[in-house]
């Protein structure tokens, strides 16, 4: 057998096992969660987006931490049935920066399609985590179009339309830890 081929089919089985490996750590670092304890410490964040007017549904919000010993770190939350959610951020003040969505499709972490960012761009007043082990309400909010046919240009305005309560009995099912679960559940029985 030829030299040339033997060290070929040994570079494309090494570019496999490579490829292979760097998936692997991708899915791992996604993977990375905070301990059951540190959720206890920390608190519950969450809010509504309505995205009626918008092409794309939403898929997360980010928030930007601005005080505190993260200030200046941006975290990307989950959005599920309109609902934005975080299970235990510490305490510090927190700028709702953008929301965002997608066309086409995800394939795990990989978006095929055209990605869109909604910029709150200073509108909203954010939240303040004074304390841990708590519940934080965020707000809610939606996607207003304002351009023409041909002018697409989409603002974020508060939204009064769906009830807290509303909000949190969606957002209980996405919530994995199971003390988290409990506070939420408690506080919800707090609604009439």
């Amino acid at each position: 057998m030829d030299r040339g081929l033997k060290m070929d089919r040994r570079l494309r089985r090494q570019g496999l096992l490579l490829t292979a490996a760097l998936l692997g750590l991708t899915l791992l670092a996604s993977c990375a969660e905070y301990s059951h304890e540190q959720l206890m410490r920390n608190t519950v964040v969450f809010g509504g987006v309505n995205m009626d007017d918008a092409p794309t549904g939403a898929d997360a919000v980010t928030l930007k931490a601005v005080t505190g010993p993260d200030a200046g770190k941006y975290w990307r939350v989950p959005v599920k049935d309109g609902v934005f959610f975080h299970e235990g951020l510490p305490p510090a003040s927190y700028q709702l920066w953008a929301v965002w969505g997608h066309s086409g499709f995800k394939l795990g972490p990989w978006i095929f399609g055209t990605v869109y960012e909604y910029d709150f761009g200073g509108q909203a007043d954010g939240v303040r985590v004074t304390k841990g082990g708590s519940i934080s309400y965020a707000g809610a909010f939606r996607i207003v179009k304002q351009g023409g046919i041909f002018s697409h240009k989409f603002s974020v305005e508060p939204d009064g339309k769906r009830p807290v309560k509303e909000m949190v009995q969606a957002l209980i099912p996405h919530l994995r830890d199971d003390g988290v679960r409990e506070r939420v559940a408690r506080w919800l029985a707090l609604f009439k």
